[in-house]
């Protein structure tokens, strides 16, 4: 890094030793360094595309939606055409707002890939975000049919508006929750379920599963996530049966 930020200083113009070194300090989080160095590099070297497309990905790690979309835009079509920079280009269009493009995008692809579970919930997602709940719902079942222990589009069913499980799904979520899962999938399913049965006033079981669901989230949390225990802590010990029962 001493050597790159010495070179940068002597011959501004390097657009290479400028990319070396925004790659660095991206490395180490310094995301508006590295995003500036990347913006200096580009305009001296604007046939690099591959400079423009990293640059693309700071913006969106920086939720810079629109930017990121700009520029992943500016690069001929001819150097996006991959499944990965079309799957970019429709993430990026659900993060500023335009769904019917995102929507064909992904029903692009989907045609590409039609046994891509992932693939399948991303589009459901998209569909549910733009008030297709109907198309949303086809495509989120198509997953689970592709891969029945897939958790994650379970649990974005029971997030839709006004959607119920019927107890063949009930049936379903369990048995798969007695096989083997991955815990990101176990946990889905839990969820999935605590909201099936509380749409369907069984509070017990209901709350077995979200209880079940939140054992696993915290085993996966490292000490520094866990910083939201100390307010809850604090809340609790404030907001006593006395003090509510005195506002009652």
């Amino acid at each position: 890094e001493r050597l790159l930020r010495a070179r940068v200083l002597s011959v501004p113009r390097d657009a290479d030793a400028l990319v070396a070194l925004g790659d660095i300090v991206a490395q180490k989080g310094a995301l508006g360094e590295a995003t500036a160095l990347f913006h200096r590099a580009v305009a001296l070297a604007p046939g690099a595309h591959s400079v423009r497309l990293h640059l693309s990905e700071l913006h969106a790690r920086q939720a810079h939606y629109p930017m990121a979309l700009s520029l992943l835009r500016q690069v001929p079509p001819e150097h996006r055409r991959s499944f990965d920079m079309r799957a970019r280009e429709a993430a990026l269009l659900g993060q500023v707002g335009r769904r019917d493009e995102e929507i064909d995008l992904y029903r692009e692809l989907a045609a590409e890939q039609p046994k891509n579970p992932h693939l399948w919930l991303t589009l459901g997602t998209a569909l549910n975000y733009a008030g297709r709940r109907d198309e949303a719902v086809e495509a989120l079942r198509r997953a689970i049919r592709l891969q029945p222990t897939f958790g994650e589009p379970w649990w974005s069913l029971a997030n839709l508006k006004s959607f119920r499980f019927d107890k063949r799904d009930i049936a379903a979520m369990e048995s798969a929750l007695r096989g083997e899962l991955r815990p990101i999938d176990a946990l889905h399913f839990h969820f999935a379920l605590g909201r099936a049965f509380e749409g369907r006033g069984e509070h017990e079981k209901c709350f077995e599963h979200y209880s079940a669901g939140n054992r696993l989230r915290a085993s996966s949390l490292t000490p520094a996530q866990m910083f939201v225990t100390t307010f809850i802590d604090a809340q609790i010990a404030t907001f006593t049966p006395a003090l509510l029962d005195h506002y009652n």
